[in-house]
């Protein structure tokens, strides 16, 4: 799969939207206007030295007195780069005249297919509706507040050169795809000077939590922006200033995101992993490791689907019910779903089918974005996780309940553990793992979950976890503390 890399894209646009700046005085909030947010940058996005894509951001005049933010952003497949493909986003901001946010659009698209998000607020409050694979959900949400009124103070301060060094920001933007508040800390570290003449600032957001170099002109244009883990944005006439920065080769884009690692064959090893400083595990998968001083270990997974004194498990029904991915209640995956279940005796082998159709029936072809189960199942193709929620579709519009796991496996041609997708399903009580883009049923090996998220909108969590885990054996007599 190897896609949370895609999550630190967009954020990158909305540096500048601060609901709350430490340090800003209130009178520079007087001082300023919002127009001093208008503005119109056309950046470069690159891979090392190549340029692989285009950066465009603008905020100014509506009509109504409204302001308009428009980001669009594009990446383009290069020759001799494996992993990059085409992939397109869009998104529109409104803010009425007092700086207010009163509505947003995004659109993610690639040849794969798109998903489009819309920010609505009316009499009954605000919502948030997904449309993905020719279905549209609406759902209700807390009021994202968002206000352009700091970011005036920003850009006022900037362009009238009153930041000091170590001047402190917290920049919160609310991000579409995931549903959430993203919040960046930045901080000041240079002074526009006769060798460097732009502010350079370290930006630190809660989701990636990757250091980031931005630079911005005293004019208040952004010059450059990191795109962790391995992009950055820039104006074709930058030169970089710093010097502690190297360059490597990429020629594919999963060996910058891989976990280098032996592979744990050993039956009597299990699998231990370690997490960066302030990282932890979601809570979402917890159970299925026990915590060992300051590493977690994995609990084994069956190794045979058996349903031997089982009993049905009634809290995992809620797992039945359709997802803007994961469209269950569509008859053609239902229909699709019951025609490969047919003459199979038991849930064990149904599951077995519907793995083994998905793992058969798909292209495997690496895809830049996310798609639904009803996109993967027009299109024919697809990676890890387009195979994930068909399958996980599959079962639960037959009643099987089932999830989908984001995580790692492990890949011999890499030497490591690369990010991947697969399923959970539960049979008469207890959790198997599936991994039907390889058609592995149960996959009791080689996997570590690292999130469960059956809307999709939790994904950007993965990437926190970039350059931020070890993975290693732990003996089986280690872990059970002799």
């Amino acid at each position: 799969m190897n896609k949370p890399w895609h999550h630190c894209v967009p954020r990158f646009s909305r540096f500048f939207i601060a609901l709350s700046i430490l340090g800003f005085p209130a009178q520079a909030l007087l001082q300023a206007s919002l127009s001093d947010v208008y503005t119109e940058d056309t950046l470069g996005i690159y891979l090392q030295k190549q340029r692989v894509g285009t950066f465009l951001h603008s905020v100014g005049p509506g009509s109504a007195g409204r302001i308009i933010e428009t980001t669009e952003l594009s990446i383009r497949k290069v020759a001799g780069i494996s992993g990059l493909d085409d992939i397109n986003m869009t998104e529109r901001s409104v803010y009425n005249d007092s700086g207010i946010l009163i509505g947003a659009w995004q659109k993610l698209s690639s040849p794969s297919g798109k998903t489009q998000w819309e920010l609505i607020q009316n009499a009954h409050g605000w919502s948030l509706s997904i449309a993905t694979g020719g279905v549209t959900t609406v759902k209700k949400i807390a009021a994202p507040y968002a206000s352009l009124v700091q970011e005036a103070a920003m850009a006022h301060r900037i362009k009238n050169r009153s930041i000091a060094k170590n001047t402190e920001f917290i920049d919160t933007a609310y991000d579409l795809t995931s549903s959430a508040l993203v919040i960046t800390r930045s901080v000041c570290v240079k002074l526009p000077s006769e060798n460097q003449p732009n502010y350079v600032f370290m930006s630190t957001d809660d989701v990636s939590r990757k250091p980031c170099r931005v630079e911005i002109n005293v004019q208040g244009k952004l010059v450059y922006q990191d795109i962790p883990p391995m992009f950055s944005a820039h104006r074709d006439n930058y030169v970089s200033s710093d010097t502690t920065k190297q360059s490597q080769v990429i020629t594919d884009i999963f060996d910058v995101v891989k976990i280098p690692s032996e592979r744990v064959t050993d039956e009597h090893d299990r699998i231990g992993v370690s997490l960066g400083r302030g990282i932890d595990l979601d809570e979402t998968v917890k159970t299925l490791y026990e915590r060992k001083d300051s590493c977690w270990i994995l609990i084994p997974q069956a190794k045979t689907c058996s349903m031997l004194g089982s009993k049905d498990d009634p809290a995992a029904l809620k797992y039945c019910t359709a997802t803007p991915t994961m469209q269950s209640n569509d008859k053609r995956i239902r229909t699709l779903a019951l025609a490969q279940s047919r003459g199979k005796s038991s849930l064990c082998d149904i599951v077995q089918s519907l793995n083994t159709y998905t793992y058969r029936t798909l292209v495997k072809r690496y895809t830049p974005t996310f798609s639904s189960a009803l996109e993967t199942l027009k299109a024919g193709y697809g990676d890890c996780g387009e195979h994930a929620v068909l399958l996980g579709a599959m079962l639960r519009s037959i009643g099987i309940p089932a999830r989908i796991v984001y995580g790692l496996m492990y890949s011999s041609a890499k030497k490591g553990y690369l990010y991947h997708a697969w399923v959970m399903v539960s049979i008469k009580g207890s959790w198997f793992f599936a991994d039907p883009a390889f058609g592995v049923f149960p996959a009791s090996t080689d996997h570590i979950p690292l999130l469960l998220d059956d809307s999709g909108e939790g994904i950007i969590k993965l990437a926190a976890f970039i350059d931020n885990i070890l993975v290693f054996p732990v003996s089986e007599n280690l872990s059970k503390g002799h």
